[in-house]
């Protein structure tokens, strides 16, 4: 009897301690200081969450560090990636510091990339993943990128997805949108199918070069 109610006791304590662990949710909304998961861990580095708000120094295509904060009580279940130097989830994009003038001029191509509009005309964005059936570490690109190698990315590609309105895009096999390049303008489960797969070193929207 006493073994019985000893073990009915110890299931009561063990109940009682999961009741009170927080889910991630819960501890994201009291301010939790931990670092959420995600795929952003591949490509930033100093994560740190205060008040919902997670900040982190996240590489750009050119290998460049940004610092870039995102709200995550906006995410929900959604992955959290690293857009081009920004922290994104879902529909919700983070925000970056613009303070500093390296991070914002492509000095190759000589141009703003937030007002580039001979590649981006207010379209959404591309999201890359490094295994089919989108899965794997994935990141998103709003604009063309001449050298996959700099996000991690490079004949590392599976499938890719476009979301609604994000137009055409090219993607080409080696960099500076040379090689061998196809035009992709829905979502591609797998890159097998083009022949394409783990073989994509640039990308841009389709347009004029």
């Amino acid at each position: 009897m006493k073994a019985m109610l000893s073990a009915i006791s110890g299931l009561a304590v063990l109940v009682g301690g999961l009741a009170l662990a927080p889910s991630t949710a819960d501890a994201q909304s009291r301010g939790y200081q931990g670092q959420p998961r995600g795929s952003y861990t591949q490509s930033c580095q100093s994560a740190r969450v205060s008040q919902n708000v997670l900040t982190a120094q996240c590489r750009d295509e050119r290998g460049q560090l940004r610092s870039t904060t995102l709200n995550i009580s906006r995410c929900g279940n959604f992955d959290i990636s690293n857009s081009n130097g920004m922290l994104v989830c879902g529909n919700t994009r983070g925000t970056i510091d613009r303070r500093d003038d390296r991070y914002d001029r492509d000095d190759r191509y000589g141009r703003d990339d937030r007002r580039d509009d001979r590649y981006n005309n207010g379209r959404g964005g591309i999201t890359v993943y490094r295994d089919a059936d989108y899965r794997g570490q994935s990141q998103s690109f709003n604009g063309a990128v001449s050298n996959l190698r700099s996000a991690g990315m490079n004949d590392a590609i599976s499938s890719i997805r476009l979301p609604r309105g994000s137009g055409s895009w090219v993607v080409c096999s080696d960099a500076d949108f040379r090689g061998r390049c196809e035009t992709i303008s829905s979502d591609v489960s797998d890159l097998n199918r083009l022949r394409m797969n783990d073989s994509i070193s640039s990308i841009r929207p389709a347009g004029r070069r």
